[in-house]
């Protein structure tokens, strides 16, 4: 199962086809989005409950959501992974920084220090960012405590790839680092057809990476490019 905060922060989750999605239920996942207390679309006093508590409320929202499901069978206690992109990725780095359900997190385009972000965010956003992010606010590699996934346009002015490059290094030391892709002359969205199919295959390929260490089988298969049948398992 792939729990996903949604981007934004205080965005919500769209509720329509969404061709990622699709990608991953293809496969044999479960897909759950989160709308979090600080979304949109369930009243001002939902929405301004995380001004000053993103990377907590978020978080902890996430990790019930998945629990409950854990507890009512509809998921595996031992592959349930989170990710999320910009603050999604943000919120699903913060949640492997505690113990929890979280197997693996995957950040794309993410967020590192909010406090940063409060100069490279859009202009007509930097006052809502100012007014979200509480103390100790930076994602710290030394409180990380499950493997993660990280993938970054090099040219993204919103999230700037250095901060992470730096996380990358201190998780890499700690051998929590499943892989660094960086993305050359790609901005903060990944909107090019094939950067984002390069970057949802390197995900669902950490995903299985963790399943078959864990020993489960999700017998799939399909075709490749030259009519080949692949196992994905």
């Amino acid at each position: 199962m792939i729990v996903r905060p949604h981007p934004g922060p205080t965005h919500q989750s769209n509720l329509r086809l969404d061709w990622e999605v699709q990608f991953f239920t293809s496969r044999g996942f479960a897909v759950v989005d989160v709308d979090y207390r600080g979304s949109t679309g369930y009243g001002r006093e939902f929405r301004k409950a995380l001004d000053g508590n993103w990377g907590r409320f978020d978080v902890e929202d996430c990790r019930t959501v998945a629990l409950h499901l854990i507890e009512n069978g509809s998921a595996r206690r031992d592959a349930v992974f989170i990710s999320g992109a910009s603050a999604g990725g943000y919120t699903a780095l913060r949640a492997v920084c505690e113990d929890g359900p979280f197997t693996l997190a995957v950040a794309r385009s993410a967020i590192v220090d909010p406090e940063r972000w409060t100069v490279t965010a859009p202009r007509f956003q930097r006052p809502h960012a100012a007014v979200l992010a509480g103390g100790d606010a930076k994602v710290a590699a030394t409180k990380v405590l499950r493997p993660v996934l990280l993938i970054h346009g090099v040219e993204d002015p919103v999230a700037p790839i250095g901060d992470v490059s730096e996380l990358a290094d201190a998780l890499d030391d700690r051998q929590l680092l499943v892989r660094m892709i960086r993305l050359d002359g790609i901005g903060h969205y990944l909107s090019d057809a094939a950067t984002l199919s390069a970057a949802l295959e390197a995900e669902v390929e950490a995903y299985l990476d963790v399943l078959r260490d864990a020993g489960i089988s999700l017998g799939l298969t399909r075709f490749d490019g030259q009519g080949r049948c692949v196992d994905l398992s």
